[in-house]
C-alpha cells in the first residue's frame, strides 16, 4: 500500500477513557469489558460518519450500532444518553 493510499484509508482514532467506561458499566449494570466494547464501535461509527445529533440520525446510529454488538454476543448491552 502506497503512502497516499494508507493516508486515503486513514479515518482517525478511538480514545476511550477507562475510568469513564469503569463508571458507565457500573450504572448501566454490565461489565467494564461490554462498555468498552459498547465505546470502541459507537467510536468508529463516528468516524465512518454516524451521528446522534438529531431524532434520526440518533435511530440510525443505535440501530447499526445494536446490529453490530449482537454480532458480538452483546445484545444486552445498550448506549447510555451520555454516549
Amino acid at each position: 500500500m502506497s503512502a497516499t493510499e494508507e493516508a486515503a484509508s486513514y479515518l482517525g482514532d478511538v480514545i476511550v477513557s477507562f475510568p469513564r467506561a469503569r463508571a458507565q458499566s457500573a450504572a448501566a449494570g454490565h461489565t467494564v469489558g461490554a462498555e468498552m466494547m459498547l465505546l470502541v464501535v459507537h467510536g468508529v461509527l463516528h468516524l465512518l460518519g454516524y451521528d446522534h445529533s438529531d431524532a434520526v440520525q440518533k435511530e440510525t446510529m443505535w440501530r447499526q450500532q445494536s446490529e453490530i454488538l449482537h454480532s458480538l454476543g452483546l445484545e444486552s448491552v445498550l448506549p447510555t444518553e451520555n454516549d
